[in-house]
């Protein structure tokens, strides 16, 4: 059986490798994103005309393909790392365990149960890193590249294998379950926001009404109805972005769904 240390030592430099290899991949993707994004700005500025748009948005959509697909392949082996790593944490916690028992420690034993908190904290610091990778890019930003991506293959009649459609379909579930649950959680905030806003309302109605009974003077009442109104309207703003939010992300995950069917996926 290989020793801790060397097992450890052997993962780390895979997972040192794999990490950079995801964070470069990432860094690839936002590049390309904010490139996108920089050429829808100069059009809508008049910078540029719609044919030189559509040429290097073409070009960009092409240049991001690669990396899409070595970015859901990264996503694949994550799990991979996360079980290897889980394998040798336990290992690590049976013999912190077993040295714990044993209430006086000698010189050795002592220097061995030292050695294994810090490969603990090493292990739990790879954990976090871990986590971090698979969460590099948002929801929405994984969304758009899985839909240039389907939509890329769609358009040129691309031969692509089916296993690699079901593992698309696959990354493609896990977001529509992601974006399901922060549905609801957008959901409660608007029913909390509207709830906000008949109370704003009613406060509003109950300073006109103590006005007009003169229990404030001109200047109380445009006061409190100034700051109110102000209330009011940071409130609907409010609303508004996160109804914006949703029916932004319900047409994405529809988009992605649909080009996925008509691949067959």
């Amino acid at each position: 059986m290989m020793k801790i240390e060397t097992e450890l030592e052997v993962l780390l430099n895979e997972f040192r490798s794999f990490s950079n290899e995801f964070q470069e991949c990432m860094r690839s993707i936002r590049n390309v994103i904010d490139g996108m994004k920089e050429i829808d700005g100069m059009l809508s500025r008049g910078e540029i005309d719609k044919t030189t748009y559509a040429t290097l948005k073409r070009e960009y959509k092409l240049k991001i393909i690669p990396y899409v697909e070595m970015y859901f392949d990264l996503k694949d082996r994550v799990k991979e790392y996360r079980d290897k790593l889980n394998l040798i944490l336990t290992k690590v916690r049976l013999d912190l365990r077993d040295l714990r028992r044993e209430a006086l420690l000698m010189d050795e034993k002592r220097t061995r149960f030292e050695i294994r908190r810090k490969q603990e904290r090493i292990l739990n610091e790879l954990m976090r890193e871990l986590d971090t990778l698979e969460n590099g890019l948002d929801m929405r930003t994984e969304l758009d590249i899985l839909e240039i991506y389907l939509t890329s293959i769609r358009d040129k009649n691309r031969s692509i294998p089916h296993e690699r459609l079901a593992k698309y379909r696959q990354h493609f579930n896990k977001l529509m379950n992601r974006w399901s649950n922060e549905k609801i959680s957008l959901t409660e905030r608007l029913e909390g926001l509207e709830e906000r806003i008949s109370e704003v309302n009613d406060s509003l109605r109950l300073n006109e009404i103590r006005f007009s009974l003169g229990e404030y003077d001109h200047s109380t009442y445009n006061e409190k109805r100034i700051a109110l109104e102000s209330k009011l309207n940071e409130i609907q703003n409010e609303i508004r972005r996160i109804q914006s939010t949703i029916e932004e992300m319900d047409s994405r995950i529809l988009r992605c769904s649909s080009l996925l069917e008509e691949l067959g996926a």
